[in-house]
């Protein structure tokens, strides 16, 4: 007999655990994130370039939509006490500047993958990139 407490969600098992690890592996990559960016090298172009390129790594390799790593990523910055704090004018620049390079790491990172799927194997384990193919 089924227990009449229980409530059926339409989703296994299996697919909530999956669920779960999501959500976990965002948060940690997302915390990463945050730290980054609060840390005292936070406002250095390269280490904020960095810590959202690690975090769309992550989102990449989970198969998250763009839209979700946007929507995460400016939840998390914009919470950012620092952030929240700044009158609204500054706090408005500061989340554009860090969306506009969030945007931008995500489609950079399209290119590495396109540029990596799109090298061929030579007979012998070697590869050529695109850039050194010869056309036909």
């Amino acid at each position: 007999m089924s227990d009449p407490l229980s409530v059926d969600t339409g989703v296994s098992e299996q697919e909530s655990e999956r669920r779960t690890a999501t959500r976990s592996v965002l948060s940690v990559a997302l915390a990463k994130c945050r730290a980054s960016l609060l840390g005292p090298d936070g406002e250095n172009p390269e280490t904020q370039h960095r810590s959202i390129t690690a975090l769309v790594l992550a989102v990449r390799k989970l198969d998250e939509p763009p839209e979700r790593f946007l929507a995460l990523f400016k939840n998390m910055a914009g919470s950012a006490a620092p952030i929240a704090r700044l009158p609204a004018h500054e706090r408005m620049a500061a989340m554009q500047r860090l969306t506009t390079i969030a945007i931008e790491t995500y489609y950079q990172s399209d290119n590495v993958d396109a540029d990596k799927s799109a090298v061929k194997a030579k007979p012998g384990g070697e590869q050529t990139p695109p850039s050194a193919r010869k056309l036909p």
